[in-house]
This record gives C-alpha cells, sequence and structure tokens, in this order.
C-alpha cells in the first residue's frame, strides 16, 4: 500500500506534460482529486477486507463476509461467491466507496469489535478526505467561470443602477445591450495582464505568433518597419473601446483598431474585423473640429483598440533603436496625409467652416505643441534619431 503513494507523488509529471498541452489548471486539479479518490478507496477495501479475513482466522462467518456465504443445503438459489479473493475485493471497494461519499444502503454491516474499530477509524478520517475532495472541487469548478462571475456581478449591478434610478425602458433596454457586448473587453484585459508577467523577449513571440496581432500591425503600413521593441511599448498603450451602432468614434488625435465582429464607415469606406482607421492621427494639423465631421461610424456593435498621438510620439521619441528608414516611412505618410487633410478640408461642409477659424492651417493648439515640441528638440540635443523626428 506505501508503494502505491509513488504513484501520487507521480502526478506532478502532469503539470510539466501540461505544457505540450491545451490543459488548464482546474483539469489537473481534477485529476489529482481523482487519483485521491482511487488511492484512498483502494486502501479502505484493502484494510476492511483483511479485517475480516485475519480477524477470525480465516473464518468469515464471524466477520462482515458471513451475511454472502451461501448455505446449499438451506438456499442454493443464489451465490455470490464470497470465497473468492476477487469478489471479496470488489466487496471492499464498494464499502469503502460508500462510506467516502457517506452513502450506505445497509447491505454491509459490521460483526465484531474489530470492525467497529476500524470503521470508525474510516469515517474519521474519511470525512477529511471527503471535505478535501469537494472543497477543491468547488474551488476548480468556480476558478473555472471566475471571469464570467465577474462580468454577471458587473450586468447585475447595473441592472440595479437602472432600477434605482428608474431609468426609462428604451434607454435601460440600450445600456443592457451594449453591456452585453462588452464581455470580450473583459477577457483581453486580463490578457494583457497576463502579457505584463512574461518576459519582453517573449511576449514580443505571443504578439507575433498570433495572427489577429499581425494582421492588426500590418494594416498601418507606416509601423511596419518599426523595430519588435517599438511595436510592444505601442500595443501595451492600447486601449479598448466598445461602440453601439449609430456612435461616431470622435477621437480625433487617436489611431484606431476593430478587434471584433463588426462595421465601421468612415467617409463612405468600410471597415471591418482588424483593419485601421483614423490614420493620419499622427499630423499635429489635424483639426478636432473638423474630424467630428469625419469620424468613424459604429455600423454594428463594434471593438475597437485606440493608440493616442502622444503616446505614439513618446515611444518613437525615446526608443534608441528605430531605424532612419521607419523614420522616413512615418514623415511620408505625415506628408501624405497632410495634404489629404487640406483636401478634405475644401469640402467639408459650411457648419465644419464656421466651427473651425482656421480651416486650411493647423489650430492654434496645435501650433503650439508643434513649437513645443520643436524647443524640447533643439534644446535636449539628443542623438536619438527618433528625438529630431518631429524637427
Amino acid at each position: 500500500l506505501l508503494k502505491i503513494w509513488k504513484l501520487f507523488g507521480k502526478i506532478d509529471v502532469l503539470y510539466e506534460h501540461s505544457t505540450h498541452q491545451n490543459w488548464g489548471n482546474s483539469y489537473l486539479v481534477l485529476v489529482r482529486l481523482g487519483v485521491v479518490c482511487i488511492l484512498w478507496t483502494h486502501w479502505v477495501a484493502c484494510i476492511f477486507g483483511a479485517t475480516a479475513l485475519y480477524s477470525y482466522d480465516h473464518q468469515l462467518d464471524e466477520s462482515w463476509m458471513s451475511q454472502f456465504i451461501t448455505y446449499p443445503e438451506i438456499d442454493d438459489s443464489f451465490s455470490i461467491g464470497i470465497n473468492s479473493y476477487q469478489v471479496q475485493y470488489i466487496l471492499s471497494v464498494y464499502f469503502a466507496v460508500m462510506t467516502l461519499s457517506s452513502v450506505g444502503y445497509g447491505d454491509i454491516s459490521i460483526m465484531n469489535q474489530t470492525e467497529y474499530l476500524v470503521c470508525m477509524l474510516v469515517m474519521v478520517f474519511g470525512g477529511f478526505v471527503w471535505a478535501y475532495v469537494v472543497g477543491q472541487f468547488s474551488s476548480a469548478v468556480s476558478a473555472e467561470k471566475k471571469l464570467m462571475r465577474d462580468y454577471q456581478k458587473n450586468y447585475d449591478n447595473m441592472n440595479f443602477m437602472l432600477t434605482d434610478l428608474r431609468i426609462e425602458h428604451v434607454v435601460a433596454r440600450e445600456v443592457r445591450e451594449y453591456m452585453l457586448h462588452t464581455h470580450d473587453i473583459y477577457r483581453r484585459n486580463k490578457y494583457e495582464l497576463c502579457l505584463e508577467g512574461l518576459s519582453d523577449d517573449l511576449e514580443w513571440k505571443v504578439i507575433t505568433c498570433s495572427k489577429e496581432y499581425d494582421t492588426r500591425m500590418n494594416s498601418v503600413y507606416y509601423m511596419v518597419e518599426l523595430p519588435s521593441s517599438v511595436m510592444l511599448k505601442i500595443v501595451r498603450c492600447l486601449k479598448g473601446y466598445v461602440h453601439a451602432p449609430n456612435e461616431r468614434m470622435n477621437r480625433p488625435e487617436t489611431l484606431h483598431t476593430i478587434v471584433s465582429d463588426g462595421y465601421v464607415n468612415q467617409g463612405g469606406k468600410i471597415y471591418t474585423k482588424n483593419e485601421s482607421f483614423d490614420r493620419e492621427f499622427i499630423c499635429y494639423s489635424l483639426d478636432p473640429a473638423v474630424h467630428q465631421f469625419r469620424a468613424g461610424c459604429a455600423l454594428s456593435y463594434v471593438q475597437v483598440d485606440a493608440l493616442a498621438r502622444d503616446d505614439f510620439y513618446r515611444i518613437i521619441e525615446a526608443s534608441q533603436d528605430i531605424t532612419k528608414k521607419s523614420l522616413k516611412s512615418i514623415q511620408y505618410a505625415r506628408v501624405k496625409y497632410a495634404l489629404k487633410l487640406s483636401k478634405s478640408r475644401l469640402k467639408v461642409s459650411p457648419i465644419a467652416k464656421k466651427v473651425s477659424l482656421n480651416a486650411l492651417i493647423p489650430t492654434e493648439l496645435s501650433k503650439e505643441t508643434y513649437h513645443h515640441k520643436l524647443e524640447e528638440t533643439h534644446s535636449s540635443g539628443s542623438s536619438n534619431p527618433g528625438s529630431q523626428f518631429l524637427e
């Protein structure tokens, strides 16, 4: 029996083997509990069977096995064959399972003092084993659905708020529909926490091996040549948003990438999953007042990742390994989109012209930001090629 205990120690091999399989921790816990139950049942069956065989010098009629002894001279219609060791073991396992699960049918009864003592010890320790099994099982199952429970709790809190504030039924229904589409946000936020626990090289390998991330990064042509360290920082700066149908994504200084099934319309062009729009966010001449008339509009519930312009330039300027080729690609993109923006201002509606007093030149805020960046660049005197980018 003690040698079998070594089998329990071999369970740790499953954790090493799980690196080759898609096994979750809950699955490994359930396997471990199954082994515990099997070992405990086997040990109790052996002890309980040995008690009947060796307590009274193999006199089965003085033990719990006497209930299964068949006397042919009285009744030979049914015989279980209790003299067979195989049958004795099966009956012992049957008793051990009943004792472990706290289920008793009364068909096995103890007959002597030794059996009473053994059963008392089995019930005491079996109670602890069963409590451990039930506790670990419940913990494994609840941990598997923790993310769903957190989301459902937030959904219930939103329902309580709508009831307390007595929100109109139409608005409340829109809020609930929106909440139903935010489940992916909860899951993806957990992904970011998981990636933060990895080393930089391994985190970048995970990102580049993902077809989803690779397609999104290649959707912005002037970012394709950026080194992996820069792209990793950009990915870490992404923020997720969910938009309802007919909502405008009026973030003029932000690059948007669609990360879910959905459609966005901007300027008559339809964007779908893993496509980017607002690529002209790198231009300081981008007028927020004019942009609100050409902002992307969600045609369905859609989830997007957003990259702010300030975060993008902060990463570019701080990078030490960025190449001149990458910088030129971004500079050419700025010129291209600046010309595109100047043409689009000529087609803007009269209302937009009234809103934007500087329709054909950068806004005062953009000018101040631009000159402030130039002053910082000249004053720093850094040899980093990224620090000269704004100039």
